[in-house]
């Protein structure tokens, strides 16, 4: 593919994908406190050990790596690929089988022998979706952006939607299983149906072989990095018990929606975009700056807001989510730094990487285990104040080592980020202030008066300190032109630093700079 066609590609994927993400994270953040208050504290941490579970196999083994090693291919695939189909098929239908044969063990083992049935039941999933990996890959490798988004659009509103129907027809618990396996089975046949591809009836451990060591590598890393990303809830729920975990749960799925969106943006358009540019380094480094800033830029405001808004917003919930505010306020901030690191393993994954990435997972694992360990005496915001202290501890050289690959110096990357940083400051002020000012008001009053004060003064500090990044942002949004040629011509005055690499036109989005 050229450099002109990746470039256009990357701009057109960035949007549809932005797009389509915002709706999803939307819904599933309605979706995800619905179906909290519809079940109760204890029935929705009951459900959080199996939905454990299944995430973790899901995003480590249901495809040992395959799909990503498909997109990051330089040579087309040619028949091998039925083989990868194949081999997936089979392992989602073992997991299947072993989760439903073992799923009451597993509950025991962690102290949750009543949730044993629904980790059985909930392993289904991975029957119903992994003949839909190579599919999900082969839109990605030829940036059908369009139909990734269809996708994700589809996926966010049925498992979002269905679990909801089902809670308020009676099922309880079993309502988010029945859900999730049914919205698998939709968008597998979506998927067949988009790409157009029919497998051939071929297994060969010749087709494997080549791709086994970028795949193993990124599926040991993976293990590794969801070890790290989700120790935290596995230790409430092994050792704090259900109702505690309902409370983590609830303020990790708020801290979680935007993390989702800007992963899902890096996994499929950046990570697919930088591996076509591996052969020009110049626009791979650009494109790099570019999205960090963009992630900040965009994550930032949300976090931020709902930091200094946790106290107001868990007091419009129900009394039984009351303790839940502080720990909404700590991983609010987890969650603006792990935004912002969230591009760096598609850097990896992108360049062929995945040894080294596997080798700085296991760093990040043990750092940040250790954390959650030591604060598991304080409880759940303990657990949440060690989150923060390892990212905190991490964040630094968790970008330096993917942007020294890329050709960046990781004090570039920090000048990049800081009239964003300045902004979000101004941001935390003008919060704490106008919480302070509500107190005694309606909660609901305060909450969006404290939100609203808090996102204007972020607004207004980007247009004084002015970052690069926010052309970038108003690109991807579909905005009137009366509205984003005059923003357009605003930020870019002045926004590329002497010291920064000249601009390529349309590396990340069309024109603008970083």
């Amino acid at each position: 593919m050229s450099a002109s066609a990746v470039r256009g590609a990357v701009r057109s994927g960035a949007r549809w994908v932005t797009l389509a993400q915002i709706a999803v994270q939307l819904v599933r953040l309605v979706g995800g406190l619905a179906i909290a208050l519809l079940l109760g504290r204890d029935d929705f941490g009951l459900v959080s050990l199996p939905l454990l579970i299944v995430l973790f196999l899901d995003v480590t083994l249901k495809d040992l790596g395959f799909s990503a090693a498909v997109v990051q291919r330089k040579e087309d695939p040619g028949p091998e690929i039925s083989s990868l189909f194949w081999m997936n098929v089979i392992i989602g239908t073992t997991m299947s089988g072993l989760l439903f044969i073992g799923g009451p063990t597993l509950a025991g083992l962690m102290h949750q022998p009543e949730a044993g049935r629904l980790v059985s039941f909930g392993g289904i999933v991975f029957g119903l979706s992994t003949p839909a990996v190579i599919h999900w890959a082969l839109l990605r490798r030829s940036m059908n952006f369009s139909s990734v988004a269809l996708l994700q659009i589809t996926t966010g509103v049925l498992t979002a939607g269905l679990p909801i129907v089902l809670a308020l027809m009676g099922w309880g618990p079993w309502a988010v299983v029945w859900g999730s396996n049914l919205s698998a089975l939709v968008v597998t046949s979506l998927a067949f149906r988009l790409t157009g591809w029919r497998p051939m009836l071929r297994l060969r451990w010749s087709d494997l072989r080549p791709f086994m060591g970028y795949s193993l590598n990124l599926s040991a890393s993976r293990v590794v990095t969801f070890a790290t990303a989700n120790g935290d809830r596995l230790m409430v729920i092994r050792w704090l018990g259900t109702a505690a975990i309902g409370i983590y749960n609830l303020a990790f799925r708020m801290m979680l929606t935007p993390i989702r969106l800007l992963t899902t943006l890096a996994l499929e358009v950046l990570m697919p975009g930088l591996s076509r540019m591996q052969d020009r380094p110049a626009e791979m480094a650009l494109a790099f700056r570019r999205a960090i800033a963009l992630n900040a830029v965009a994550v930032i405001p949300f976090m931020f807001t709902l930091h200094v808004s946790a106290y107001p917003l868990v007091d419009v919930l129900p009394e039984e989510w009351k303790p839940a505010a502080p720990v909404v306020a700590i991983l609010a901030m987890v969650g603006a730094l792990q935004g912002i690191m969230s591009l760096m393993n598609s850097v990896y994954m992108a360049l062929g990487r995945t040894r080294l990435q596997f080798m700085w997972s296991v760093v990040v694992a043990v750092v940040s285990v250790s954390a959650y360990a030591i604060g598991l005496q304080w409880g759940v915001v303990g657990v949440a104040w060690g989150y923060l202290a390892a990212l905190s501890l991490l964040f630094l050289p968790h970008i330096a080592i993917p942007a020294r690959l890329v050709g960046v110096g990781l004090r570039r990357v920090l000048v990049d980020l800081v009239p964003i940083l300045a902004s979000g400051a101004v941001l935390l002020v003008a919060g704490y202030g106008a919480r302070t000012l509500a107190v005694g008001w309606v909660p609901l009053y305060r909450l969006v008066f404290t939100a609203g004060v808090a996102m204007t003064a972020y607004l207004m500090a980007l247009v004084v300190t002015r970052p690069g990044a926010v052309g970038d942002l108003i690109r991807l949004l579909p905005l009137p032109a009366r509205i984003s040629g005059p923003a357009l011509g605003w930020f870019s005055r002045g926004a590329v630093p002497a010291s920064a690499p000249e601009p390529l036109e349309g590396v990340l989005t069309p024109g603008g700079t970083s």
